[in-house]
């Protein structure tokens, strides 16, 4: 499932895609977009999917973009569903997988969320207490294997020169389903440093600086690594 962020293509699909195709070496990845903005859909195309699923929406919220992944799963019937661990992913995915499950009490769904690494199609590595360990978890094979990734974990580059082929679906969301939320507007704070998201090296802080100078020394280091992401807490 593709993101869009501020306007354009998030940089970390790249990162699901990367994940999508470790899970399976021998294709290419489906990918599905939501939006009305013909200029993001030539940046999805550019990615490497074997087909690219495009449905037209003008107001893309989790609440009316969950049933359609749920339809388009009834028709495609795909094994895995991959999207970066973001706050859309986080939002999105639990909605999804309930729309799988209602009224089907007996379908083999399992989400796996924040992933770091990939042992096969069915088995994932990902953090748990707060990233000071990490556990190996592996599903049923014959489940479907809904997945967060962790972006930074998966930056590998990709070709851009794949055949892509566009499939248009078509879908409108019940009057409850669009009811149930209202889009008001996208507010992105700016920053000179990178996201946290999506930063190559991240320098944080906490109690131990005590002060406003101490915290100085934190983003002082962040600037001598090259404009490094900073936290404090």
């Amino acid at each position: 499932m593709l993101e869009i962020s501020n306007g354009q293509l998030a940089k970390h699909n790249k990162a699901a895609v990367v994940a999508a195709r470790k899970a399976f070496p021998k294709e290419w990845p489906v990918g599905v977009i939501v939006t009305s903005n013909d200029s993001i859909l030539e940046q999805a195309k550019k990615l490497p999917f074997t087909k690219l699923i495009v449905c037209r929406s003008s107001c893309p919220t989790a609440e009316t973009i969950a049933p359609l992944l749920a339809k388009i799963q009834e028709t495609e019937s795909f094994s895995h569903w991959w999207t970066a661990h973001s706050a859309f992913g986080k939002d999105l995915f639990p909605r999804f997988v309930g729309e799988l499950l209602r009224g089907k009490g007996d379908l083999n769904v399992v989400p796996i969320s924040d992933i770091t690494r990939i042992v096969d199609s069915s088995t994932f590595v990902r953090p748990i207490y707060a990233g000071n360990a990490v556990t190996t978890v592996q599903a049923h094979a014959e489940s479907l294997k809904v997945v967060t990734i962790r972006p930074t974990s998966f930056t590998e580059d990709l070709p851009s020169d794949t055949d892509c082929k566009i499939q248009q679906f078509e879908f409108e969301p019940s009057q409850e389903q669009a009811e149930m939320c209202r889009w008001i507007e996208d507010r992105v704070s700016t920053s000179e440093r990178p996201d946290l998201g999506s930063a190559e090296v991240v320098i944080s802080g906490g109690r131990a600086l005590k002060s406003a100078e101490g915290f100085k020394l934190l983003y002082d280091m962040a600037d001598a690594l090259g404009n490094a992401a900073s936290k404090d807490y």
